[in-house]
């Protein structure tokens, strides 16, 4: 059974809630979590660009009693709940990164997808009893230097209203923009007021093992849905130590603000995303041992 990672020293961060594209969410008959999808890319935040195949990362819904605004491991759930004991797989974040070349010229690719489903239940004319599930996506390629500099990139959101996309080629001092909605298309020339340097901080390294590179830094990233420039800012948190896979982890702690939506990833030592804590009991939770075929890991001792 998968089980959450233990976390130690973990703080608390608010969260508050929009609208989504298109309009107010529509209230449901039964109690509902907001959906969303959430794309991956905290290891590159946190560690720089090294390239690595395909790492997925399951999402899960943690019956647990905290309030929404808590972001802590989600390792005290009440015994007594059966329900607790079993986190509900909604859908999945999948990153990779690897070598590849873009007008005849090496470069790095970075690539996220991410998927999860959109549950609606409703009483219909016949006074039956209908569930509609229809998928939310979100796609992000970036094509960058070795040093981190994008130089074009793809990004898009789609959900049961449409898609909204943007494709953006990157200059030297501005960014040439098409974004398509469900309205039409459109394109536009961005004159970032941070330079192309904004949108490389993503991917500048802040820790390396138990160093500590840059303990907070700011960075701009492309919206598909309104084809502007969005500000994220990464801090590394407190160090942590627990458990999985039945055996023993430490790191960094990295915390991430998208405005007024926080993410809380932890990242060992050697450089592996663990686990994502999301908005609203959520979490994106490995499920294979990313230590397989690593040594100097030490098991822990006890039952299954």
């Amino acid at each position: 059974m998968l089980t959450a990672i233990a976390i130690l020293a973990i703080g608390q961060v608010g969260i508050s809630y929009g609208n989504p594209p298109g309009g107010q969410r529509p209230q449901l008959a039964n109690p509902a979590y907001p959906e969303e999808a959430y794309l991956g890319g905290q290891l590159e935040i946190a560690c720089g660009l090294k390239p690595h195949a395909t790492i997925v990362l399951t999402q899960y819904i943690h019956r647990t009693s905290k309030p929404i605004t808590d972001l802590t491991g989600y390792l005290d759930l009440n015994p007594r709940d059966a329900l607790a004991k079993q986190p509900i797989s909604v859908g999945y974040t999948a990153t990779k990164l690897s070598n590849t070349v873009l007008d005849g010229k090496q470069c790095l690719l970075f690539e996220s997808d991410a998927k999860r489903n959109r549950v609606r239940q409703y009483r219909d004319s016949r006074s039956l009893d209908v569930m509609n599930i229809t998928p939310i996506q979100r796609i992000r390629k970036v094509w960058l230097t070795a040093e981190g500099v994008p130089l074009q990139e793809v990004s898009l959101y789609a959900n049961h209203q449409g898609l909204w996309q943007v494709e953006a080629k990157f200059l030297k001092e501005e960014v040439e923009v098409t974004t398509t909605t469900p309205r039409g298309k459109k394109s536009a020339t961005i004159f970032p007021s941070g330079g192309m340097e904004a949108f490389a901080n993503e991917f500048k390294p802040m820790v390396d093992g138990d160093k500590v590179l840059i303990p907070e830094k700011t960075f701009s990233r492309l919206d598909p849905i309104s084809g502007g420039i969005v500000q994220i800012t990464a801090k590394i948190g407190v160090p942590w130590q627990g458990s999985m896979f039945l055996k023993k982890f430490a790191g960094q702690r990295l915390d991430l603000a998208f405005g007024n939506r926080f993410e809380v990833a932890f990242v060992t030592k050697d450089m592996d995303l663990l686990q994502v804590n999301l908005p609203n009991g959520e979490s994106l939770m490995r499920t294979t041992d990313p230590t397989e075929g690593k040594s100097g890991t030490v098991k822990i001792g006890g039952g299954g």
